[in-house]
């Protein structure tokens, strides 16, 4: 069973405190660098400029050794940046992961497949570029799931740089066979955000679809609704788990979109951050760790919060 986020400062002080120095250590060296580039830059800056007031004053070994400097410097910094990223993610992320949600597996530069995410058809805009990270994958439960940060956007059609299709946590889970059609909950335009691709899924529906409404006012308000199946819609969106679905999205503040596609439920939870990521910060701090136990506990508790392995 996932952990409770109540048990969060116990799991700090037990795991992640006694590798804050390691962290510490790592993140100075990086720093380190990066001072040292930015000295370079500057010392190489006060020199050209000597050197055109005074083109006498020039000497071709010192520039030289300047230039090998700044690589040197930019070199080690990107590399100890990249060591840091890692312990951060062997040390902090697969300690909370292992802790709130035991036996998962966990992926750092991997992510959910494309093919997944044009099968959920939450999100039906083409688009241009797909990455993603920190995948996840595991059984909860009974249910078995996949999780990643994504990352999807595509060129903006009035040629002003790009859209974001979409931008966070992307959640798979396998149901099986009693799912056999589409139903597609996303949130209103009014809670969806000003994203400009909201009104596109709305005037450009999902084909062989209708609109479905449950009855519940406050579910009904919060979400628009289609299936290709009304009676699996209505099979699927019980009272209970319709309360869920709101309450996750009030208790995080954020428009989450579900669907339920020939035995899979999607969920995608759109961030303006890198939940998973280290921070600028300094390293281990117990603020920073409790957004990713936070994050961890979101992704694991959704099976039991939409009580999936109902649905098995």
């Amino acid at each position: 069973m996932p952990a409770e986020p109540t048990d969060f400062d116990k799991f700090y002080a037990e795991k992640i405190e006694p590798v804050v120095p390691r962290l510490k250590e790592v993140q100075a060296e990086s720093q380190a660098w990066k001072s040292g580039m930015v000295v370079s830059i500057c010392v190489a800056a006060f020199y050209f400029i000597s050197v055109y007031v005074n083109p006498s004053s020039g000497d071709g070994w010192f520039i030289f050794l300047l230039v090998c400097t700044i690589l040197l410097c930019f070199y080690q910094y990107v590399r100890s940046k990249d060591i840091y990223v890692e312990e951060h993610k062997t040390l902090v992320i697969r300690e909370v992961i292992s802790y709130v949600a035991p036996g998962v597996v966990f992926k750092p530069f991997k992510n959910v497949s494309s093919k997944a995410f044009k099968e959920s058809r939450l999100y039906q805009y083409d688009y241009k570029y797909y990455e993603g990270n920190d995948y996840m994958e595991g059984v909860i439960n009974g249910i078995r799931f996949q999780c990643s940060e994504l990352n999807v956007t595509c060129n903006d059609p009035d040629g002003a740089g790009f859209l974001t299709v979409f931008k966070g946590l992307f959640f798979v889970a396998a149901l099986g066979g009693r799912i056999s059609g589409g139903t597609f909950i996303w949130p209103r335009k009014e809670h969806a955000g000003a994203e400009r691709l909201n009104d596109y899924y709305e005037l450009l529906p999902i084909k062989g679809t209708q609109k479905i409404s449950t009855g519940d006012d406050g579910f009904d308000q919060y979400f628009r609704l289609r299936s290709s199946a009304p009676s699996e819609a209505a099979m699927l969106l019980t009272t209970e788990r319709r309360q869920a679905m709101l309450k996750i999205c009030q208790a995080t503040q954020l428009p989450l979109s579900f669907s339920f596609v020939t035995g899979r439920c999607y969920v995608g939870i759109p961030l303006k951050d890198d939940l998973l990521e280290a921070s600028s910060g300094e390293a281990g701090q117990k603020a920073e760790v409790q957004k990713h136990y936070i994050t961890i506990s979101l992704i694991a508790g959704l099976i039991r919060q939409l009580a999936l392995p109902d649905l098995l």
